[in-house]
């Protein structure tokens, strides 16, 4: 079987990469880059990592490295990225297709891929526009009340889930924990619970060591800018109490590392209907030995909160302050958070099971 990975990452990742991590000029040297800087690793299958020549992986949406692709192989200056997607695609005369960016690479680009391409797969963990998913054999994610609703559509789907990277485990050289609390993610408009949440933190930031590192989306930053403002909803300030805290966005090794060197993360989910959740921080914060202190909902088999992480129903600050001052009573959370992420989300077991759909 021959596999084919095509990846998402963000825009500003990607110029995050290619300012800061990337020195290779070949695809192939650039492509290896991205996969050791771990952007997403418990989203990549392990052929891809183990370098097997029956897999092929790269980021349709990275300009740069595609075009160095498609020189390469000799394409027309003007074709466009769906086009040199295609051909590689056809190139590597792969089995199956595994995409992380179905709702650029919907019906209309599968309906035209070549016939040896026998499973098509996409993930999607968010509420969308499904009928674009069609034409995929499968649809997964870990997020049941997001597969009930897909299945409702007339989607075929299937629970599948991030996993362990043990690449990402000893980053912290030092034995302690230096950053007291940390909040890192996106802000969009479908965040603002996460917004408040935040603003709930900032108070705390006069006596614990405290990181907020945020990805804030162009609608936050234009429902910002001086000259609009007033016309957006108050849920979508910023205030100059956040501006003053707030940290640039953390990718790759780089997130890692400051996970590697927190002792709590916390995690709000996106704002979306059910109580499904388990989106990747979850993961991320327990492979690095963090405490996850996360909202109140279902979460993954194996989860199990005042076991291997804590959840909160109402967020308090008050009781944010009582965890992180208790912190080395709590300690045992996070290292049996990490002990169950290792044993029930490896990288092995998470190719089993995409084996099993397949």
């Amino acid at each position: 079987m021959i596999l084919f990975q095509n990846g998402n990452p963000y825009k500003n990742y990607l110029k995050y990469f290619h300012l800061n991590v990337r020195k290779g000029e070949l695809f192939n040297e650039i492509i290896s880059e991205f996969l050791s800087d771990r952007f997403c690793s418990s989203h990549i299958l392990e052929p891809i990592y183990k370098h097997n020549f029956s897999s092929f992986y790269t980021n349709a949406n990275d300009l740069i490295t595609q075009k160095i692709w498609a020189k390469k192989m000799g394409l027309p200056k003007s074709s466009k990225l769906s086009d040199i997607l295609k051909f590689q695609i056809e190139e590597s005369r792969c089995d199956v297709f595994y995409n992380l960016d179905p709702i650029t690479y919907n019906n209309n680009f599968i309906s035209k891929l070549p016939s040896n391409v026998k499973r098509k797969i996409a993930w999607c963990g968010v509420p969308c526009n499904y009928s674009l998913f069609n034409h995929y054999d499968f649809v997964v994610c870990n997020f049941p009340s997001i597969l009930e609703d897909m299945s409702a559509h007339g989607l075929r789907c299937n629970y599948f889930s991030p996993s362990y990277d043990s690449n990402i485990q000893n980053l912290n050289t030092s034995a302690e924990r230096k950053i007291d609390l940390i909040f890192t993610g996106s802000i969009t408009r479908n965040h603002t619970n996460r917004l408040s949440i935040i603003y709930e933190i900032l108070p705390l930031c006069n006596y614990f060591n405290i990181s907020i590192n945020l990805e804030i989306s162009n609608f936050i930053k234009i429902a910002n800018t001086i000259f609009v403002n007033n016309f957006f909803p108050s849920k979508y300030k910023l205030g100059y109490q956040l501006e003053k805290n707030l940290m640039p966005p953390l990718y790759g090794l780089e997130l890692y590392k400051i996970l590697s060197n927190s002792k709590i993360v916390i995690n709000c989910s996106i704002d979306m209907p059910g109580k499904s959740r388990g989106n990747i921080r979850c993961f991320e914060a327990l492979n690095c030995g963090a405490l996850l202190y996360a909202d109140e909902g279902i979460y993954p088999e194996g989860f199990v909160s005042g076991n291997n992480f804590l959840q909160f129903k109402k967020f308090s600050i008050n009781e944010v302050k009582r965890v992180i001052e208790n912190y080395d009573s709590l300690k045992h959370i996070s290292i049996a958070g990490n002990n169950m992420l290792k044993e029930k989300f490896s990288k092995s077991k998470q190719w089993l099971d995409f084996m099993r759909f397949v």
